[in-house]
């Protein structure tokens, strides 16, 4: 993944998070997508499905996948795409395990 920047992490994160979901049979019409526009909070978008919730924002995110969690901070990885990359496997394999 290269070209993942700082600035740009929290829509890659929310992107790559949308296209495991799609992946999985999760259609965007399924998904209740909050982002709150806040004084004194951070920025944050969180989807929401049956049984799903993702959270990302710019340096951090989590999922619960009908009863996996996962989460995941920027600093944890040697770059921003590998944490990305790290969000699409986590989320793969708990959307999979649940299929399985």
């Amino acid at each position: 993944m290269g070209g993942v920047t700082e600035a740009s992490l929290e829509p890659k994160l929310l992107d790559a998070a949308l296209a495991v979901l799609r992946r999985h049979g999760v259609a965007e019409d399924e998904l209740a997508v909050e982002t709150p526009d806040k004084p004194n909070v951070p920025h944050f978008t969180q989807m929401r499905a049956h049984r799903i919730r993702v959270h990302v924002d710019a340096h951090t995110a989590t999922f619960e996948v009908r009863g996996s969690r996962w989460s995941g901070a920027r600093p944890d990885y040697p770059s921003a795409g590998a944490f990305v990359a790290a969000l699409e496997s986590e989320l793969h394999r708990a959307l999979s395990k649940d299929a399985a």
